[in-house]
């Protein structure tokens, strides 16, 4: 190179080994990435000045092209995607390198745009959810609190529905204890009417062989054959209706004891169903379930809104 022959420079008394050495300590600080970096005052030679002139420029170029660049990217990665790269006085490789930045950026901000309609309905979604399953959850939760009272209530009834039938069979044993004991008194009744018929009619036999003086007795006779003959009548018509009593009774009983197994049985599944309703006996019940469904919903929503 001519540069290389040339004498010292007249005005800095540089060398040409010199000026070389300043070149290239000035391109090693920019090849570090020190772009701030330039090549100082050569001469006033021509070429010195026209080298120093365009070393300068291409470092002017690659430092605006960095700083533009690092100010679009950064705008871009804050969401400011209206910063745009700015063309003016750039050309070739780096004209070519900031349109390609600059699509970059619009392709970016339309990803963001999408990306923030996404959220929003992602986030929209999350509030739906929330309320509906909320409001479900506690619309489920009221219901079975009032299930529940309800079905503790209806236990309650038919316990003492129970309880009262019960009674009402015991009632009805006595019932027909007493029939029993009445047919018993029947019976004696019965024996002693016969007793006292034969007995009158022994009295009637015995006044017919007194004759005359046994005129009186044979009519005490026969007022007690008479009495004991309404008595029999009597008798017979009381055991018919004991009869029916006890008959009675027993179909009373029967019908009680029905009642009574199907009451029970109810009462069974109403604690099957208090249980199910309220929780208990190992089961959880619909408020529990209503609370552990909130929970799940709770968390699932906040993952939503937090993603």
């Amino acid at each position: 190179m001519n540069l290389l022959r040339r004498k010292p420079s007249a005005t800095t008394g540089r060398t040409h080994d010199d000026v070389l050495r300043t070149v290239a300590a000035v391109a090693g600080r920019a090849a570090a990435g020190d772009l701030e970096a330039r090549v100082p005052y050569l001469g006033d030679d021509a070429v010195l000045v026209e080298l120093r002139t365009a070393f300068n420029h291409q470092l002017d170029m690659t430092d605006a092209f960095v700083r533009d660049a690092s100010a679009t990217l950064t705008a871009a990665s804050e969401g400011r995607f209206h910063r745009r790269f700015l063309l003016g006085g750039t050309r070739g490789a780096f004209r070519n390198g900031a349109q390609v930045i600059d699509a970059a950026r619009r392709a970016s901000a339309t990803a963001g745009a999408e990306l923030d309609q996404a959220t929003a309905s992602r986030l929209a979604l999350a509030d739906e959810l929330e309320s509906t399953v909320l409001g479900a959850s506690e619309q489920v939760s009221a219901g079975a609190t009032s299930a529940g009272a309800g079905a503790a209530e209806l236990a309650r009834t038919a316990r003492d529905a129970v309880e009262q039938v019960q009674r009402a069979v015991a009632t009805v044993g006595s019932l027909r204890e007493a029939s029993s004991r009445i047919e018993e008194a029947v019976k004696l009744i019965e024996k002693v009417a016969a007793q006292t018929r034969l007995l009158s009619l022994n009295a009637t036999i015995e006044a017919e062989r007194a004759g005359p003086a046994g005129a009186g007795f044979a009519v005490v006779a026969e007022e007690v054959k008479r009495l004991a003959d309404q008595a029999a009548q009597s008798n017979s018509v009381i055991a018919a209706q004991v009869a029916a009593s006890q008959q009675a009774t027993e179909e009373a009983v029967a019908v009680i004891e029905g009642v009574a197994a199907r009451i029970e049985s109810m009462d069974a599944e109403v604690g099957a169903i208090t249980d199910a309703v309220s929780g208990g006996g190992g089961t959880t019940g619909l408020s529990e379930i209503a609370g552990l469904l909130q929970q799940q919903v709770g968390g699932f929503v906040a993952t939503v809104r937090g993603s």
